[in-house]
């Protein structure tokens, strides 16, 4: 199934954050000496690329677009008869305040839903779409972190970690086996920012900080910038976003 390029909305900041976390995930890969006492799985930050870090980190997670957008991700972590037409409402609302339309919009919901792989009595209105496989989801994500300009080294250890994923893509990230660990995911979310945000603003002579949070991290900030856009980059942020909780990143230390 073809790819078609992702629509960017509120990408500025976004970019330059993936920019900052790639190009420091991709020094890990390469050029540290073995002898700089900096575990294997850990990146360095500058003290003038932590502030900025910081800054931006702190400017996006309290940003309302930015809200709404983890808002509906924990929803659909919560997916039930119980919220679907909130969640339902806020689909298309934040589609239109893009500029697309309404039309069909029963349809829209289902062919979304479709592609998460959640069956719901709106998947009655018709929808063709069926669930994206992993690999046409990895493969959109390599394409939208190069989109962002993300260094080479960064968007291949952010693959490697992806890939890790794949069992629990296979198994359904919205079954309630699945997703039953991650209900919290907006108050871990805001707690894991306020956590690195803290931590790096703290290191005078510079940060260490997880690789692998700061893959996630980069992840959920470029996949936010595709929600509610076409069906499959949306439903592509959405998984992507669910993975990161899945990899608990932000409630571990």
């Amino acid at each position: 199934m073809k790819i078609y390029q992702p629509e960017i909305h509120d990408g500025e900041r976004i970019s330059r954050a993936a920019q900052l976390l790639g190009r420091l995930i991709e020094s890990q890969r390469s050029d540290f000496p073995s002898t700089n006492n900096v575990p294997a799985d850990h990146v360095v930050f500058s003290q003038s690329e932590a502030a900025e870090l910081a800054e931006l980190l702190k400017f996006l997670s309290d940003d309302k677009r930015f809200w709404i957008k983890m808002k509906f991700v924990e929803g659909m972590l919560n997916f039930g008869p119980e919220n679907e037409g909130y969640l339902r409402e806020t689909y298309l609302s934040e589609r239109r305040l893009l500029g697309k339309t309404r039309a069909l919009a029963s349809k829209q919901w289902a062919d979304y839903l479709a592609r998460l792989g959640i069956a719901s009595p709106w998947s009655k209105w018709g929808s063709g779409a069926t669930k994206m496989p992993f690999e046409h989801f990895r493969r959109m994500e390599e394409i939208l972190l190069r989109r962002f300009r993300v260094p080479n080294g960064a968007i291949s250890s952010a693959m490697d970690g992806l890939s890790q994923l794949e069992p629990e893509f296979d198994r359904g990230l919205f079954e309630e086996g699945v997703r039953a660990a991650r209900r919290e995911f907006i108050e871990d979310f805001y707690r894991f920012i306020e956590k690195f945000t803290d931590f790096l603003r703290s290191n005078r002579d510079g940060s260490v900080f997880s690789t692998a949070k700061s893959i996630s991290i980069m992840i959920v900030l470029v996949d936010s910038s595709v929600l509610f856009t076409s069906r499959d980059w949306s439903a592509a942020g959405t998984m992507s976003t669910v993975a990161g909780s899945t990899w608990h990143i932000f409630n571990s230390n």
